[in-house]
């Protein structure tokens, strides 16, 4: 079955936990952020909302298939479970998220 990523800022604002930052060069950091519980994202993401996004991320908590995907412009591969897993960002939902992104830092969570 196809899954279908698109992240915004808005998305951001609804996690739950964990702390992200987008510079000002459009690297996305994330560092423990969750939007369902029990399951974390941590990595980076460089040129991120653009044709050029690369990085990783690292999927865990208690709730999560751990394992690491690699980000290739509006492509995620890698393993999740042990298992093989890809994905397919909709490049016209993230370039107009793109437009509409800031250069803050947000903190979540206590």
């Amino acid at each position: 079955m196809p899954l279908c990523v698109v992240v915004t800022q808005i998305e951001f604002l609804l996690a739950s936990e964990g702390h992200y930052r987008i510079d000002s060069k459009g690297t996305l950091e994330l560092h423990g952020v969750a939007f369902v519980p029990g399951v974390t994202l941590t990595g980076r993401i460089e040129r991120w909302l653009t044709r050029r996004q690369h990085g990783r991320l690292r999927i865990g908590g208690s709730a999560a298939p751990h394992g690491v995907l690699s980000v290739r412009g509006f492509k995620l591969r890698g393993r999740l479970g042990g298992r093989r897993v890809s994905a397919s960002q909709n490049p016209h939902a993230a370039v107009a998220a793109s437009r509409a992104r800031s250069s803050q830092s947000l903190s979540l969570g206590p």
